[in-house]
């Protein structure tokens, strides 16, 4: 199974294939880590410029888990809305490289 297949299967897991109402269009599927994967979806803001939404999936205690569930044990739920790209791919080449240096 390819990282965007399990991101797909996380999702489906721990969110139950359900979209956010925000950002609905999804747009990627990866992992940032074994057993964090993460969904970047786009949609409207209120404002009516672009919403991007970055949401994680953390397998934990043998199943997947939205981020928020396991905030407690990872110190922060990580996932955020962004109102651009390039600001959305900084974060997430942070959280690898986060998770890089923790090896």
């Amino acid at each position: 199974m390819n990282d965007t297949q399990t991101a797909r299967e996380a999702f489906r897991e721990a969110y139950g294939g359900q979209l956010n109402l925000m950002t609905p269009d999804v747009i990627e599927l990866g992992l940032i880590a074994p057993g964090v994967a993460y969904e970047i979806s786009e949609g409207e803001g209120i404002d009516g410029g672009p919403l991007y939404g970055f949401t994680v999936a953390i397998h934990y205690g043998g199943r997947w888990l939205p981020s928020w569930r396991v905030a407690d044990i990872v110190r922060q739920d990580l996932s955020r809305p962004f109102h651009d790209m390039s600001t959305l791919r900084e974060y997430l080449d942070t959280l690898r490289r986060q998770h890089r240096e923790r090896r």
